[in-house]
């Protein structure tokens, strides 16, 4: 199941997921949700995100077109090993601008305030151990 929590920053408004994109896995909260941020800028954090298909890549690039289309930014953040080589092996990270920063923002806290940090993604991880659940993510529903 696709989580979500959301913070704007300024003119920045990240959007937090966690869990899988995938079909039938709530894309079209994401499109709508990523979407319909007012800032200029949308970043995606990935960094939570365990599995991602065909359809969640296509969703990926709808928003991205549509972004472009509007004059705005959208970046994706932090993806994880896996999400990163389905990137990188459909050749989607010449598309798409990725930033590979540390787990943090501007407090240098993550939303749900305990302090992280990410090392940096150095291989390919088919069954790695993901970060525990944690209570503090938003959940949107239809």
């Amino acid at each position: 199941m696709l989580q979500l929590a959301i913070q704007n920053l300024g003119e920045v408004t990240t959007v937090w997921c966690r869990g899988r994109i995938v079909l039938g896995g709530r894309l079209n909260l994401l499109k709508v949700a990523t979407f319909s941020q007012t800032n200029s800028e949308v970043m995606l954090d990935l960094s939570r995100v365990n599995l991602i298909d065909a359809a969640g890549l296509g969703a990926l690039v709808d928003l991205h077109k549509r972004f472009q289309c509007a004059s705005r930014k959208m970046e994706l953040r932090n993806p994880t090993s896996f999400v990163y080589h389905v990137l990188r092996i459909t050749r989607l990270d010449t598309v798409f601008h990725i930033l590979r920063t540390p787990h943090i923002g501007v407090t240098g806290r993550n939303p749900c305030g305990t302090q992280k940090y990410r090392q940096p993604l150095t291989r390919f991880r088919r069954h790695g151990s993901f970060p525990a659940s944690s209570s503090c993510w938003l959940r949107l529903y239809f």
